[in-house]
């Protein structure tokens, strides 16, 4: 019991130094919570998406919890991220299976607080984008741009004057790179 204690505490602590922008203690929070996320992805799978589309829409549910969590509601951070990760994995296989055109991205979860907060979050998300896709190329940037920004293959092929297969490709490889440059 008191080592749980001491997980969560340091797992508060980790969250408040990431949501100031300490990189760092994000990618620390991520790598304690891949075998979490991991295991969500496992239980969740579809037919409609590829295991590799899942672990990335989990680490999203992830990333996103790390901006949000705030101890004063009295959850844990791993309650919360467990929480965060199955629910965004639930809406992207609910968005598989319907045919939806993608996910709606880059949402903060209201428990962020009040709006000073809430804008604080984003502009840590915004940073650590900033640094993960220094692996990619121009093309990459702008396809991956433009997915997290709600936009279907078919719309983003139609903006940059190019076939679906061609941004399917694009997409294949920013995974790729995401995967080798960071997170393991």
């Amino acid at each position: 019991m008191e080592q749980e204690l001491l997980q969560s505490q340091r797992d508060g602590l980790l969250c408040r130094r990431a949501q100031s922008g300490d990189l760092a203690c994000a990618n620390r929070l991520i790598q304690d919570y891949l075998p979490l996320v991991r295991h969500l992805v496992y239980r969740c799978r579809c037919d409609a998406l590829e295991s590799e589309d899942l672990l990335q829409e989990g680490l999203i549910g992830l990333f996103n919890a790390v901006l949000a969590y705030d101890a004063a509601r009295g959850a844990s951070f791993s309650t919360f991220a467990y929480r965060c990760v199955q629910n965004r994995l639930r809406s992207a296989v609910a968005a598989a299976v319907s045919g939806a055109p993608t996910y709606p991205e880059r949402e903060i979860p209201s428990a962020a607080g009040d709006p000073q907060d809430i804008l604080q979050a984003r502009e840590n998300l915004r940073a650590w984008e900033a640094r993960a896709q220094e692996c990619l190329s121009e093309r990459e940037k702008r396809v991956l741009r433009l997915y997290l920004g709600g936009n279907s293959y078919r719309e983003i092929a139609g903006r940059l004057e190019t076939s679906e297969k061609s941004v399917d490709n694009a997409m294949q490889r920013v995974r790729r790179k995401m995967r080798a440059g960071s997170i393991r």
